[in-house]
């Protein structure tokens, strides 16, 4: 198995978080394989309460040609914007090269970007190179990553991961703004000029603890996976947010927070969850936070090749209130 920084959570992830993506929305997705072994995945999805449909034909097609591997998948969305991702190994040993690409098929009317928030979720014409090395087995991976979105300064992601022994990893990822212009005014002030995240992943051969410390420090979670038998396995998250700020990630003086603003910013938050899976290929999944928010997902066949997903959420101290539901349905064939 791969080593890779994105991966160290992935125990965290699978019980907390992947098994709910049906929730709020009713989605349609039929995968496909043609006879040239070209595979196609038609997806359809609509949230819950909202005129906001989405959709679309994504299909992956695998060339080789000696120890060359050409993999090629692109996403044509219902509007027209067409994903493009290229993955180039066996240049070298262990070394991957991705290439990718978005472009929108309307004509782009903003003149500058919008607030942080708002811009993370705005689809614009992008692109990015990305090289992967592998190494000592997979034991061992590194990952160049730049990108540049229109409209935003070029991003460059650089991450490390690595077994120390069979029960460690650990892993770091840095991330900047090479390029971005600085007015007189900026380089006067407090600003951050790097995003530095650490994770690190102790396990054995039930349990799997990771604790994470991100955004330059201000974000950090603990978490503990338990598998207690083959069909049942149980965890729950720590989160906590404070004023902590690694100080190589910015530059400026920093300027003093009074005692009232350091507590009033500081939250925390906890999640337990579990997953049980049982001998007829279903999957019971639920979890539960400290705001009193439930979550439960419920995955089984509902035919043969037709896989189905109902997820349910509500707020156990106020029944009812803002409460979510939602169907995946996959055709395979």
């Amino acid at each position: 198995m791969v080593t890779t920084y994105s991966k160290l959570g992935d125990s965290v992830d699978d019980l907390l978080n992947n098994n709910y993506k049906a929730l709020g929305s009713l989605a349609l997705k039929v995968k496909s394989t043609t006879k040239d072994g070209i595979k196609l995945d038609f997806y359809a999805k609509n949230k819950n309460g909202q005129d906001n449909f989405t959709g679309g034909l994504k299909f992956t097609e695998t060339l080789k040609k000696d120890d060359l591997s050409f993999k090629v998948e692109a996403d044509i969305k219902e509007d027209g914007t067409l994903c493009e991702k290229t993955v180039l190994s066996g240049l070298a040993d262990g070394l991957k090269v991705n290439f990718g690409f978005t472009a929108l098929q309307r004509v782009e009317t903003d003149k500058v970007a919008l607030e942080a928030k708002a811009e993370k979720k705005k689809t614009r014409n992008a692109c990015d190179v990305k090289l992967a090395y592998v190494a000592n087995d997979g034991k061992c991976t590194a990952n160049l990553k730049v990108s540049k979105k229109q409209l935003n300064e070029a991003v460059v992601d650089l991450d490390f991961a690595g077994e120390v022994n069979e029960n460690v990893s650990v892993g770091c990822k840095i991330s900047g703004k090479p390029l971005k212009k600085v007015t007189d005014k900026e380089k006067e002030s407090y600003r951050q000029v790097l995003d530095t995240d650490f994770a690190v992943k102790l396990s054995t051969e039930d349990v799997t603890v990771v604790g994470a410390l991100t955004k330059t420090g201000k974000n950090s979670s603990l978490s503990v996976v338990n598998q207690v038998c083959d069909k049942l396995s149980v965890g729950v998250e720590f989160t906590n947010e404070s004023k902590l700020a690694l100080p190589w990630c910015y530059k400026g003086k920093k300027p003093e927070v009074t005692e009232e603003e350091t507590e009033a910013k500081k939250t925390w938050g906890l999640t337990a969850g579990f997953v049980l899976n049982t001998d007829n290929n279903t999957r019971l999944s639920g979890k539960l936070n400290d705001k009193g928010v439930a979550t439960f997902a419920y995955d089984f066949d509902l035919k043969e090749n037709l896989r189905t997903t109902f997820a349910v959420e509500s707020n156990v101290k106020e029944l009812g209130k803002n409460a979510k539901f939602g169907f995946n349905f996959v055709y395979s064939e």
